[in-house]
């Protein structure tokens, strides 16, 4: 009984650490801390004092935080569900090619995923609540029919929503509305169509065994890898917008500074290497670059020199 008692618990934690998994948890405190210096950097530049109320009010953050979580970790299900194929030849070690989870199980936490983020959306306000209405849309219609059929139209789509959805759904949750504010940072809608056009090269194995036509299958890995490396280029002249529209003082520049400087290095080496691997290795290195100075680049732009 005892046995039976604790193959039970073992498959129960395995279940639950697979779903863990299929949810992403490695990027989560960058997005957790994004998204909280996107809602001070906005608090600080509106200037209004009847908004100090969004900022210092945790139950409101939290809420902001889950629906990030909620929709996100629903996208990631239905995208591992529709690329399981592919994934069983390129990522064997995800949820489903590797058997912890089925694909109807997949299915289901996503379902589940997705109501919820709708329920936290609806408590915020009505915008906050249409924004992941439309997020979770597009999630479905693009897993199941865009990213398959239209290669370079499904990275700018990914790209767009990607880039753009945590400084929107930061100043619509706080302030019902949405204005030049957030929208300063529609620069990082370009560094999403980079990074997809680039990880579709990455993949690009997987991707011709389940029939999706890529840029990078259409085109070529040598198109793809330029196409991805100049809007990596057009990124680096659009991090200073947020500066230029005041939303961020000039110490914002400095991490920034140092940022381009890096895009512009793996861009002048994608242009000189085109193989899967080397892709892989560039990739990482702006994402991690990314994903450290943007945040302090946040913090110098909202507390310093203002």
């Amino acid at each position: 009984m005892v046995n039976i008692s604790d193959q039970v618990l073992n498959n129960t934690n395995r279940k639950l650490r697979a779903f863990i998994k299929i949810s992403r948890p490695i990027g989560w405190p960058v997005v957790v801390l994004v998204s909280i210096l996107c809602m001070m950097t906005f608090q600080v530049a509106l200037h209004n004092p009847a908004y100090h109320v969004g900022l210092h009010n945790p139950s409101l953050i939290g809420l902001a935080i889950l629906a990030f979580f909620f929709t996100a970790a629903g996208g990631y299900a239905i995208n591992d569900y529709v690329d399981r194929e592919s994934d069983a030849i390129v990522k064997p070690d995800r949820p489903i090619p590797s058997n912890q989870i089925t694909p109807l199980g997949a299915l289901q936490f996503s379902a589940i995923m997705f109501i919820s983020a709708l329920v936290v959306g609806l408590m915020i306000n009505p915008l906050a609540f249409g924004i992941v209405v439309f997020n979770i849309t597009f999630l479905l219609v693009y897993s199941s029919f865009v990213k398959k059929y239209s290669g370079f139209l499904s990275n700018i789509a990914i790209g767009l929503v990607e880039g753009i959805t945590i400084p929107i759904f930061a100043e619509a949750a706080l302030f019902q509305r949405v204005s030049v504010v957030s929208l300063s940072f529609m620069g990082f809608i370009l560094v999403g169509i980079g990074i997809n056009v680039l990880k579709d090269v990455a993949g690009v194995d997987g991707d011709k065994t389940i029939g999706v036509s890529s840029l990078a299958i259409k085109r070529g890995k040598c198109t793809a890898v330029r196409v991805g490396a100049l809007f990596l280029v057009a990124t680096a002249i659009s991090l200073i917008v947020p500066y230029v529209e005041g939303v961020v003082t000039i110490a914002y520049l400095i991490p920034m500074a140092l940022m381009g400087v890096i895009i512009l290095h793996v861009a002048s080496s994608l242009f000189k290497k085109t193989d899967s691997q080397d892709v892989k290795k560039l990739l990482k290195r702006f994402r991690t670059s990314l994903l450290v100075l943007f945040p302090l680049a946040l913090l110098a732009g909202t507390f310093l020199l203002r």
